[in-house]
């Protein structure tokens, strides 16, 4: 996957290097791509068990050990998301814990560089906008972690409140803007959570 993508697309995959985490309204599927000549394929929330997981841990070559994020990234997720305040209803109206807790948790154990593009900064909630930015900090602390948000008069409201975060506004349907956050942000993505417009047709 390149960096800088110059191809006219509605497709935020182009974004990404090798993981992409899909929210859509009922169901949670997930995309995994692998560049090194790898195979891709879509697999569903289900169709990985927490033991697949960890052998792919150990195909990479790294020993597994005891690290919590290996084995309890769902009990984690979801006491630091409730630990915060506002709680992010990742963890309240949905139960996304049980998915960034069996993949994106050992996947940042291996990966603490990552980069990391979330879609949709909760500008909708009656919250307000960043309490999964707040997550992300606190247990992704080395991810470089970017945003990208539909109301750009929200982010402008809240930039005070927002200190820190690296934020791109836009939507994720319109072309020229993908193109403009690939090159604003380098592209490159090794995650990408989709919370924002949530149709298929937007992602692939």
């Amino acid at each position: 996957m390149v960096a800088i993508n110059t191809r006219k697309t509605s497709s935020i995959r182009h974004l990404f290097a090798n993981f992409l985490v899909i929210v859509s309204v009922a169901t949670v599927s997930f995309w995994i791509g692998f560049n090194e000549g790898k195979t891709e394929g879509t697999l569903k929330s289900t169709a990985i068990s927490n033991e697949q997981n960890i052998a792919t841990v150990k195909k990479e070559g790294e020993a597994v050990g005891d690290h919590p994020f290996l084995w309890n990234g769902e009990t984690l997720f979801n006491e630091a998301a409730r630990s915060l305040s506002p709680i992010t209803d990742k963890v309240t109206t949905h139960t996304y814990q049980i998915m960034y807790g069996q993949y994106l948790m050992p996947y940042y154990h291996l990966h603490p560089n990552m980069k990391m593009l979330e879609i949709g900064l909760g500008c909708n909630m009656n919250y307000g906008p960043g309490a999964s930015v707040a997550l992300w900090r606190k247990i992704f602390p080395q991810a470089e972690v970017w945003e990208a948000e539909f109301d750009e008069e929200c982010v402008n409201k809240k930039k005070d409140d927002l200190k820190g975060i690296n934020i791109m506004t836009g939507d994720q349907s319109n072309n020229t803007d993908l193109d403009r956050w690939i090159v604003e942000s380098g592209g490159n993505f090794d995650v990408i959570i989709d919370d924002g417009g949530h149709h298929s047709c937007q992602v692939w």
